[in-house]
């Protein structure tokens, strides 16, 4: 078995989180998911949950600032935004996907410490 280095990439490395980063996949998917839970279900498969919301700044002034959130869409997608959570259309988008276990290629069961240092 192999043994963990004192100088690991991810010191902070916890192999029970359910937290998965998506910052290394495309923008598309990293700006849409950014960190998104992935949990196992009884069955082996996974279910990938999200919650997409635009944060705001406490010092936003709506029709004036750009949201830093959606800033890739520049000062056109702050004010569609803006015109849209003032007309009530807008809202959080919760993902909830079904992901069976083979399509992940990885284990059914949850890795232990072991399997992950080998």
């Amino acid at each position: 078995m192999a043994k963990r280095s004192e100088k690991s990439t991810n010191p902070d490395y916890n192999p029970n989180s359910t937290l998965l980063s998506t910052y290394g996949a495309s923008n598309r998917t990293a700006f849409l998911l950014g960190h998104a839970q992935l949990k196992q279900n009884e069955s082996g498969d996974y279910t990938l949950t999200d919650t997409y919301k635009v944060d705001t700044s406490e010092s936003y002034k709506p029709f004036r600032d750009k949201h830093w959130d959606i800033s890739e869409g520049g000062k056109k997608a702050s004010r569609a935004y803006d015109i849209a959570k003032f007309l009530g259309i807008t809202g959080d988008y919760k993902f909830n996907v079904p992901i069976k276990a083979e399509k992940l290629k990885i284990k059914k069961n949850k890795p232990t410490i072991e399997d992950i240092l080998q």
